[in-house]
């Protein structure tokens, strides 16, 4: 994740350098691994981990940012103009309409028609927010859901409705050997798991992968459909790798965008819209599935200092909790019960918490014993003589091999330590190896013939290792 710091200064008044920030960023966990100076700017990279899809934003970024510094936290207000689009708003309505069919790997979809916008070059103060990520800039319109995107962690997508067939977008699982032809140039032939945007006669965009090319918006669009959706994770996840396509949307989608956001982006991309390109909004669709899950925890203060090893004041708990983010709904002397923000999705547990807890007041306020003490042990008998055999062996020339002790079902059965059948496994990985070794015999020979195979002569070697034995 590529971070512009003048851009997170947008959202929090730090005082802190580009180097103090990434020191303090590295220390809660979110590594920062390079920062280069780019004009008046300077650009971070930093590792995030699978487990926090909402730092894959800036202002995910600047939410810890007020965790560990305390500024204020000022995230862009704006109007929304859902309310504007009924049926008594004077405004006439457009003739689109928007059909989820899957809800599964849908659950939400927003739709805004945007007339009469005016494509072209986006200001500069966009352009450089852009260019400092490492983003080029297309038109305006592109821009604006790009920025919108790197802004909040939710991507969107802009078509151009003059290249949309029969004035309907239909969300649906594509029909085996449908092609489609990506913003990127590639096409694809896609399978019928994979979710689909498409108008009424063919798909015009992978969905929460890329959009397609025949609909892109250019400097001759007039109208647009500006999208912003929710998709299940794993589904976009498969469509992704089986395309071999990805893209700053796809490794968002696959990690899970915030339920709650999608609204807030919805609309700030509108806004943006408005005021850049111009345009009025005729038409907002919202098909919500979702259903509310408002998850709650409770948090014991014991229960801190037993896994923490140290003693934190409930005040200063209750503080760091706050400034993440968490709502306090309840508390008494020995318990904290907070309500986790639809953003973090990745705490469900009080241990949770209490990670969030440490990785704000400091690791390095965790007393660390230096005297680590080390017990040299010296090796049974059976473990000396397994490494005489051995160097005995190896000091022959013959080769040591490493073999599985999970086999096939043997074609023919070798009796030297027990006439018993071999173990069998109840849940193997793969169904026809669901047996345990009783003899070392059967995978040398497999070895020995595929160094044989191989054109490798002679092939000597040995195995010493664990065989298994009904009792």
């Amino acid at each position: 994740m590529k971070v512009s710091y003048n851009w997170i200064k947008d959202y929090c008044k730090i005082v802190l350098s580009a180097k103090e920030l990434a020191d303090k960023l590295t220390a809660i966990g979110l590594v920062v691994e390079e920062i280069s100076p780019v004009g008046n700017d300077h650009c971070l990279d930093i590792e995030i981990t699978a487990n926090r899809p909402d730092c894959l934003g800036m202002i995910g970024i600047a939410r810890e940012v007020r965790a560990i510094t305390g500024c204020e936290l000022k995230i862009p207000d704006f109007s929304y103009y859902k309310n504007e689009c009924n049926r008594d708003s004077g405004i006439p309505r457009s003739k689109f309409n928007v059909n989820v069919q899957n809800k599964e790997l849908c659950p939400r979809y927003t739709a805004q028609i945007i007339e009469n916008v005016r494509v072209g070059p986006s200001p500069d103060w966009l352009r450089e927010r852009l260019n400092t990520i490492g983003l080029r800039t297309i038109n305006n319109v592109v821009d604006i859901t790009n920025f919108v995107l790197i802004e909040s962690g939710q991507p969107l997508h802009a078509f151009d409705c003059s290249k949309l067939t029969g004035n309907e977008i239909v969300v649906r699982t594509a029909i085996s050997g449908e092609k489609i032809t990506a913003i990127d140039g590639t096409s694809h032939t896609l399978l019928p798991d994979m979710l689909v945007i498409a108008d009424s006669k063919c798909p015009v965009a992978i969905a929460g992968v890329m959009g397609g090319l025949e609909t892109e918006v250019s400097e001759n669009t007039k109208n647009i459909l500006l999208e912003c959706a929710r998709f299940e994770p794993t589904s976009i996840r498969k469509a992704s790798k089986k395309l071999a396509l990805t893209s700053n949307s796809s490794y968002r989608f696959e990690r899970g965008v915030d339920p709650e956001g999608i609204l807030w982006a919805a609309n700030r991309a509108a806004n943006l819209i408005k005021e850049i390109a111009g345009g009025n909004i005729v038409e907002f669709f919202d098909k919500n599935f979702e259903t509310n899950k408002n998850v709650k925890t409770n948090l014991r203060i014991d229960r801190i200092k037993k896994i923490l090893g140290i003693k934190v004041e409930k005040s200063k708990v209750k503080d760091i909790l706050e400034r993440l983010g968490f709502k306090i709904v309840s508390e008494s002397d020995k318990n904290i019960e907070v309500n986790v923000p639809s953003y973090r999705n990745d705490v469900s547990r009080e241990i949770d918490l209490i990670e969030e807890i440490i990785r704000i007041y400091g690791y390095d306020k965790i007393p660390v014993k230096t005297n680590i003490g080390i017990c040299i042990t010296n090796k049974k008998i059976d473990e000396q003589a397994t490494d005489t055999v051995r160097n005995f062996l190896a000091g022959m020339g013959i080769f040591e091999a490493l073999t599985y002790s999970i086999v096939e079902e043997p074609s023919f059965d070798v009796n030297v330590w027990s006439e018993a059948k071999n173990l069998t496994i109840v849940n193997p990985l793969i169904k026809t190896e669901n047996k345990l070794r009783k003899t070392l015999l059967f995978n040398l020979l497999k070895v020995k013939k595929h160094n044989q195979d191989m054109g490798v002569k002679p092939v000597n070697i040995f195995e010493i290792s664990n065989i298994y034995l009904p009792l």
